[in-house]
Order: structure tokens, then sequence, then C-alpha cells
């Protein structure tokens, strides 16, 4: 009781020093989460931040990308039609400067052959003039000539022709369109002959109309031709003129709508017509939500409540298991760990230390692994005490009961020095009932620490002895201590070992 009081008093300032660590260090490490949460839960919401600033420079990024973009295409489409515009400029200056230069040329090559026929049509005029001059003088003319026609000229090869002219029947003839400049044959037509070139006449006439008709024919082709490739080519002028004017129309008709904002009215003339059924469909919507929602509710709140149970009915069998771990060691006189360490193939050096349990229950020790043997032990030291206790401070004398008490004390003294050896023997005997808390305790130290047991013990014993001896030497006021029945001493006893329990926490002490 006193080796488990001083041992308490050892270690609970170190057990008390060791939770007020614990607590400290809790309120530490409660502190450090927190400020870690804080610091984590402020990287989250910077995060946030700077993703939302990533997105916002990505979307103005965007669109002053697409504005640049659309910006080049307009350029682009500008320096295109500025192009075509300059090479249609270019290709009517060309064309007309080479219309010049093809004049020009023309005019050159021309005007050559202008003189020459200036000169020609002199010289024509001039010898027109001499043949009317001539025929003025002579208008009829007789030839006698071969006979042209192959078939005749074997049997006629020689011929008469009479050539004259139209002024012979005019004596001042004059000129008109068509009239005859040459002497005609009279005797062209006449004969047999005469059908026959009348036949070829017609045939060539026919000819004539024909290769007419064939040319006429061929320049109306050219012309259709050339009217077609007019028309196709102004056909898609107008066509583009017209795609053009439709563009400008639609570019300049979508800059009225977007200004007078036609499409906006109109989208909000039928957001206004609509609006009922909207309002109707976001109902049904929300109320589809909000079912959605509580079902999950109640879902995740069914399954929050079983967790809970299930958490809870664990917590309960770890408390338990726990419980029935401390109560356990709480049986234990000592603890001990051991360490080792390596220092060789096959060695290791090993370090074993033990130290008394701050949490021993020496009541529930005793319940479980005492014996009557040590209550007895106990009860004699209980009459050391009050032996020791009588004697340094004596009382008044009682009456005597009985005057032969030292043949009483003599054999009270006789069994105690009898039961000594018990009593060592059975204090030797207990380390080997006090279960597996000591079971790394050595048989050497626990006779040790039982052979220093029974010396501390043995002087209060031959105090005691010392005591019971002196007796029939006191003085007769002390004499009926030591006379007084067993009786009266047990009930003595009873009545100090009840009260040292109630001094020990109020647990009433196991009697034989």
């Amino acid at each position: 009781r006193m080796r488990g009081m001083l041992a308490r008093r050892r270690f609970r300032p170190l057990v008390m020093h060791r939770t007020y660590l614990s607590k400290v260090a809790t309120k530490i490490q409660a502190t450090a989460r927190v400020w870690l949460a804080k610091r984590r839960s402020a990287r989250l919401r910077e995060g946030r931040f700077v993703n939302a600033a990533v997105n916002i420079q990505r979307v103005y990024r965007g669109y002053r990308d697409r504005q640049y973009v659309s910006a080049l295409r307009a350029e682009k489409l500008r320096y295109e039609w500025m192009m075509k515009c300059v090479l249609i400029i270019q290709s009517g200056m060309r064309m007309a400067l080479a219309y010049k230069e093809f004049k020009r040329r023309r005019y050159r090559r021309f005007s050559t052959c202008i003189s020459l026929i200036k000169q020609q049509v002199k010289v024509f005029l001039v010898r027109s003039e001499l043949h009317r001059h001539k025929l003025a003088v002579r208008p009829l003319q007789a030839e006698f000539t071969l006979n042209p026609d192959p078939k005749s000229q074997a049997i006629v090869p020689w011929t008469w022709k009479m050539w004259t002219t139209p002024q012979v029947f005019a004596p001042r003839p004059t000129r008109t369109g068509g009239a005859p400049t040459m002497y005609s044959n009279i005797f062209s037509r006449m004969g047999p002959q005469g059908y026959k070139e009348m036949a070829a006449t017609r045939i060539q006439s026919r000819a004539r109309v024909m290769i007419a008709r064939k040319t006429m024919k061929m320049y109306t082709e050219i012309m259709d031709d050339f009217f077609m490739e007019v028309f196709v080519r102004l056909h898609e002028e107008v066509e583009v003129r017209q795609k053009h004017a439709v563009r400008i129309q639609k570019i300049w008709r979508g800059k009225n709508i977007r200004t007078n904002n036609v499409m906006g009215a109109r989208k909000e003339e039928q957001l206004n017509e609509q609006l009922p059924t909207i309002r109707l469909a976001q109902a049904y919507v929300r109320r589809f939500f909000a079912q959605e929602w509580l079902q999950a509710a109640m879902d995740k709140a069914e399954l929050r409540e079983k967790a809970t149970k299930i958490q809870a009915n664990w917590r309960g069998w770890l408390a338990r298991r726990h419980v029935e771990r401390l109560r356990e060691e709480a049986l234990w006189p000592m603890k001990g760990w051991f360490e080792y360490t390596a220092t060789g193939r096959e060695m290791v050096h090993l370090e074993v230390r033990f130290l008394p349990n701050p949490g021993f229950d020496d009541y529930q020790y005793f319940v479980q692994n005492g014996s009557y043997d040590e209550l007895q032990w106990d009860m004699d030291d209980v009459d050391d005490v009050i032996a020791r206790v009588l004697r340094d401070h004596p009382v008044e004398p009682t009456p005597p009961v009985s005057l032969k008490t030292s043949p009483q004390v003599s054999a009270a003294a006789s069994r105690r020095e009898s039961r000594a050896p018990s009593r060592l023997e059975s204090a030797s005997d207990v380390p080997s009932r006090r279960g597996s808390a000591l079971s790394g305790i050595s048989s050497p130290e626990r006779s040790s620490k039982e052979s220093h047991r029974g010396e501390e013990q043995t002087p209060s014993r031959a105090a005691s002895r010392r005591a019971s001896a002196g007796a029939t030497n006191r003085s007769p006021q002390e004499e009926p201590l030591a006379t007084e029945d067993p009786a009266s001493r047990r009930l003595s006893k009873a009545s100090m070992v009840s009260t040292g329990s109630k001094a020990r926490g109020g647990r009433p002490a196991p009697l034989p």
C-alpha cells in the first residue's frame, strides 16, 4: 500500500505533466489545423479568382481576336475589290491604248494604199474618158475571129462579131448608173449556142445565190456568236452588279435593323406572346428540380442517419474494447518495453525497461489475484501497528478480566514466530499468481523484492514480539492491555481494518 502511494506520488506529476502537454499539443494541433484549413481555403479562393480572371481574359482576347480577324477579312475583301478595280481600270486603259495604236498602225498601213488607190482611180477615170471618146468616134466595130465554141469549131472555125455601144441609139449619151461602157457583141446571143449561155448564166446566178446565202449564213453565225458573247458577258456583268447591289442592300438593311433594334423588338414581341408558356415550363422545371433536390436530400439524410448509426455502433465497439484493454492494463503492476539494434549478422543489442504502472488498481488486482494468506498477512501487519500505537500512546487501564494472561501472550508470540516463515513462503508464491503483467520480471528480481519486503516487515514483527515479551515486565497500569481476551482483540482489529478500508476509499476489506 505504501509503495503504491509512493509510486503514485512519484509518477503522478509525470502523468499530469504528460496530460498537460497532450492538452497543450492538442490545442496547438487544432490551431495549426485551423490555420492550414484557412490557408487551403485561401488558396482555393485565390485559385477561383485566378480561374475567373483567366476566363475573363480568355473571353476578352477571343473578342479582340475576332474583331481583329473581322477587320483583316474586311481589309482583305477591300483589297481584293481594289485590285479588281485596278485590273479593270488597267485593262480599260490598255484596251484604249491598244485601240489607239491599232488605229495608228492601220492608218500607217492604209496611207500608201490610199495613195495608190487615188492614183489608180485617176488613171481609171482618164482611161474611161478616153474610151468614151473612142466609142463616140466609132460606135460599131466588126471583128472576124476564131470560133470560141470547141464543139462547132471543127465545122465553123471562124466567126463574126459585131461590137457596139449604147451610144448608137442615143446621139448624146449620158452616163447613167449601170450603163455599159464597153463594146457588146450583138451576135453573141444568136445561133444554136445561145440557150447554153442562158443556161450557164442561170447556173451561175444560182451558184452566186448559193454562195451568197452561204456567205450570209456564215456572217449571220459570226454575228450571232459575237452578239451571244456580248450578251453573255453583259448578263454576267449584270449579275455581278446585281449581286453586289444585293450585298450592299443586305449590309445596309442589317445595319438599319441593328440600329433600330428591329430584331430585338420582334424577339420581345414573340417573348411576350410565349410568356405564359415559358412561365408554365419554368414552373414545371422548378418543381422537377425541387422534387429532385428533396429526393436527394432525403436519400442523403437517410444515408447520413445510417452512417451515424454504424459509426456509433463502431465507436461503441471500439470504446468497449478500449475499456477492456484499460481494465486489463489497470491490473498490471508494471509496464515494460524492449528495443533492439542489430550489431551483427546474427547479433542484436537488446534494451529492456520496466516502470510501475501509473494506472494500477490494487483493489481490483487483489480481488482478481489475491489470496487468504495475504489477507492474514495484512491482518498481522495491522496487529503490529496497533501494538506500536498502544506502546507509544498508553491508555487508561480497563478492569482485569483474568490474571492468567502470561501463557496466552506467550502462546500468541510463539504463534507469530511459527507463522512468520509461512508468510515469507506465501509472499514468495504471490508473484506466480499475478497474471501476465509480471511475466517479464525474472525470478532473481522477484526473490530480491520479496526478501526486501520481508526485511522491511521483520523489524515490525520483532517490535511486536518485544512488546509482547515486555508485557510481563510492565507496570501494573500497563498490565491490563496485555491481559485482554482474544475476542476483544479481534473486535479491535476488525474496527481498525474497517477504518483503514474507509480511509483508503470506502472499499470494504474482505474477511476470511
